[in-house]
């Protein structure tokens, strides 16, 4: 059942329901995917089944339609969290990724129509400065550089670019870009697992 208050946000609501809709895989075939794949459907560690599988996604889903914390989904979730390191990387990655989605589904939508760029805002410390933590330190790279929503491969470099990537996309309304340079194209590219166009992050895509 759909929380009432998710009725005030069109895009998170969207996103909680594509995220319900997500297929259950094994984990071999989840690893077979393609990126834009995975992101329409359901893995964990090789030692679940399919309906260990189910009851995390579920209880991830109820965790983002109710903006509950780690330990709640700890909580849900049971014995299948017991590590509170796996627990936490359980949380981080998958409402980051359901998050971004219902972000990106305003910025690409009808609210973010008057702002046809984006920038990429990185998280400037000592933690992007290392390329065990950023890769390439891609973050520090691309971080003020600003791309035209149209563009599909700089949609590539929306965060994340890589695991536990903490940077943000900001958008450029037509005025501000013409007094900026918009890049066509990067040298650097994402992380493995990260290199793929965010818009499969959205339900529908592009609208």
């Amino acid at each position: 059942m759909i929380p009432a208050w998710l009725n005030e946000f069109p895009s998170l609501k969207a996103m909680y329901q594509a995220w319900m809709a997500r297929e259950v895989v094994a984990i071999e075939v989840f690893n077979a995917m393609t990126e834009e794949m995975r992101s329409q459907s359901f893995s964990a560690v090789v030692t679940m089944n399919d309906n260990q599988r189910q009851r995390l996604l579920d209880a991830i889903g109820k965790t983002i339609s109710e903006g509950l914390t780690v330990k709640d989904l700890r909580d849900l979730a049971g014995p299948l969290l017991e590590n509170p390191a796996y627990a936490d990387l359980v949380y981080r990655v998958n409402t980051t990724s359901a998050f971004n989605g219902a972000k990106y589904g305003e910025m690409f939508g009808r609210l973010g129509a008057a702002y046809p760029y984006w920038r990429f805002n990185a998280v400037i410390d000592s933690r992007n400065d290392e390329d065990t933590e950023c890769p390439n330190t891609i973050c520090r790279a691309l971080d003020g550089k600003v791309f035209a929503k149209t563009n599909s491969a700089g949609r590539h470099l929306l965060p994340p670019v890589h695991f536990q990537c903490r940077c943000i996309a900001e958008e450029v309304d037509e005025q501000e870009a013409s007094t900026l340079s918009v890049q066509t194209s990067f040298h650097l590219r994402p992380a493995a697992g990260w290199d793929f166009d965010k818009l499969s992050l959205i339900p529908g895509g592009l609208r």
